[in-house]
């Protein structure tokens, strides 16, 4: 016999593969709809996470990271989906302890996202932000009107990024951001205390992008 265990360990990670995800009217509107909510019941990360060959539209957040913890998840994989007419599609919250949650290793690989508002909002401490062969063609406003500063917005420290062969046409935004600061939750950018940010030895690698 089979079946889904979670016994709230590193341990419960998981796998969503080949479903289609729009809200149920099919029209953005203003509000809070996800297509995906993560909220960890452990106190440490969940790995792996893996969201590969799914379609996502019409949402307010695609894949809301939204936990009580702020080291909440390791090694996330997005393979091959689709992202069309969504506010934001990968954003980390806030955790209720006031940090802003953390991806412990992310990679976005082979995506086609179209006409989004923001596709990507992260924070990755420690491993490798690899964002590769991805379409990121077209902006547009948020459903309550208003513009998300970057297409790709990424806070990094003891992380690397490896930003290649990207695709971008058609925004009203600027393409991409990479700090090695973390944003409070009242939108200033601070070092934090341990890691590598304000540091000079950040490797960022940029290659074969189309901007």
């Amino acid at each position: 016999k089979s079946g889904f265990i979670f016994d709230k360990s590193v341990c419960d990670g998981f796998k969503i593969k080949g479903l289609g995800f729009r809200k149920k009217s099919g029209i953005r509107t203003v509000g809070n709809t996800r297509a995906i909510e993560f909220k960890a019941e452990f106190w440490g990360p969940t790995w792996s996470v893996e969201v590969e060959e799914c379609h996502f539209s019409t949402f307010n957040k695609v894949f809301h990271v939204n936990s009580t913890i702020d080291y909440c998840l390791a090694f996330v994989k997005f393979y091959n989906n689709s992202f069309s007419q969504n506010d934001e599609c990968i954003y980390y919250d806030y955790a209720t302890d006031n940090d802003r949650c953390v991806s412990w290793g992310f990679e976005f690989v082979g995506n086609r996202a179209h006409d989004n508002s923001r596709v990507i909002y992260v924070l990755c401490a420690k491993e490798l932000a690899l964002i590769v062969n991805n379409n990121f063609e077209g902006s547009i406003p948020r459903e309550d009107g208003t513009f998300a500063p970057y297409s790709v917005d990424l806070e990094l420290d003891n992380a690397s990024c490896q930003f290649y062969g990207n695709h971008f046409e058609a925004a009203q935004i600027d393409a991409v951001y990479i700090t090695s600061l973390r944003k409070d939750r009242f939108g200033n950018y601070k070092p934090t205390n341990n890691t590598t940010s304000l540091a000079n030895f950040h490797k960022v690698e940029l290659m074969g992008n189309n901007l």
